[in-house]
């Protein structure tokens, strides 16, 4: 576990603006976006750094609220609050934000089964939360032995389809509880995504670089 210096946080900015009007947004989207003809033209949010006169985008996410330029600094407040002490926890704040944590798990209950036990062992890096694909793929693969099954049950899922949610709640963990209501209770975004180690490494380099500096302060 490391010590960082929260104050590091601070070039941290979050805006909303027309993607066209700050091409270098592009960086944070997937390939799904930017091959879109009409991206220029779309709304995002961006968390970014500005640092050594680059600009680093940590994520990007559309739709985004109406407002352009719209500014603020909620998501390093977020981190403040929590403190990571590593990079797998500023991993997991990263794609947990806005949700608190508090919010995300209030809803737990505890399991008792074996399939129980070993969903809360897939889910330890993450406090018992739903959050990245292969989590739910590995949860899923606990009842269905084929790998393209379980992809196709999981993609099923994020799109809420009728027929993959009938599956999930008939799909027992014990006697009270179905697969459906575990993943009501635990998948706290409504989907689940792909983890954003690239945003995360530029937050953990912002935040080893501030604990440097201080460090070397602190030496002289």
């Amino acid at each position: 576990m490391e010590t960082f210096n929260m104050k590091a946080l601070d070039i941290i900015k979050e805006e909303t603006f027309l993607v066209g009007d700050k091409p270098w947004i592009k960086n944070g989207f997937d390939s799904y976006f930017t091959s879109r003809d009409d991206i220029d033209e779309w709304t995002a949010k961006c968390i970014y750094a500005e640092t050594g006169g680059e600009i680093k985008v940590i994520t990007a996410s559309m739709p985004a609220p109406p407002a352009p330029e719209e500014r603020g600094t909620g998501f390093a407040s977020y981190l403040k609050e929590y403190k990571p002490r590593s990079f797998k926890e500023i991993l997991f704040l990263l794609d947990l934000y806005p949700v608190t944590i508090e919010d995300a798990i209030k809803e737990h209950k505890p399991f008792k089964s074996i399939i129980g036990r070993a969903i809360e062992e897939i889910l330890k890096e993450t406090r018992g939360i739903i959050l990245w694909h292969y989590q739910m793929e590995s949860i899923l693969s606990l009842f269905i032995r084929d790998n393209v099954g379980v992809v196709t049950v999981r993609k099923g899922i994020n799109a809420k389809k009728p027929d993959t949610l009938h599956t999930t709640h008939i799909t027992k963990i014990d006697k009270r509880m179905s697969l459906e209501k575990v993943i009501r209770q635990r998948m706290r975004l409504g989907h689940t995504k792909y983890p954003n180690v690239k945003g995360a490494l530029v937050v953990y380099e912002i935040l080893r670089k501030g604990k440097d500096n201080r460090d070397r302060q602190t030496a002289s």
